[in-house]
Parts: structure tokens; C-alpha cells; sequence
């Protein structure tokens, strides 16, 4: 058993695995599912794994920059259905 930590998608990504492993042959029966909860994304302080320094340190809202921001080039998902 294990548990899927996803900003979003973490129900469908554990149904997807199950079917999976039950393709693979790893698993005859998998029982899978999941609910969302965006509003519980933390906040992080990516700087503050060496240590905090003098100085500002940024706060990060992980709704926004791993839920709902294209990783690769960085700019919200509302912004995609325009291009």
C-alpha cells in the first residue's frame, strides 16, 4: 500500500497505477481511488534546506507553482488555452 502526494491529479494518477500494475501482472484485484484537496498545498521555504542567511528569504505557494504552473516555461495554466 502507498499513498499518492499530488498537488492534483492524485486520485486519477492512482487509478492509472492500478491499472497498471494489473497489465504487468503485479496485482490480480487493486483497489484505488482518491479525493483532491488543493487548498491543503503548503507553503515552502525552498532556501531553508542549507539554512536560513541574512536577508529576505521567499515564501512559496505550491498551489500555484507545482499545481498550477506549466513546468516548462513557467507560466500559469490559464495562460495555455490562449496559445
Amino acid at each position: 500500500a502507498f499513498t499518492i502526494n499530488k498537488v492534483c491529479g492524485s486520485g486519477l494518477k492512482a487509478v492509472q497505477l492500478a491499472a497498471q500494475a494489473i497489465q504487468c501482472g503485479d496485482a490480480d484485484i487493486v483497489v484505488a481511488g482518491g479525493a483532491e484537496n488543493m487548498s491543503q498545498a503548503p507553503y515552502v521555504l525552498p532556501s531553508f534546506r542549507w539554512g536560513g542567511r541574512m536577508g529576505d528569504s521567499k515564501v512559496v505557494d505550491t498551489m500555484i507553482k507545482d499545481g498550477l504552473s506549466d513546468a516548462f516555461n513557467e507560466y500559469h495554466m490559464g495562460i495555455t488555452a490562449e496559445n
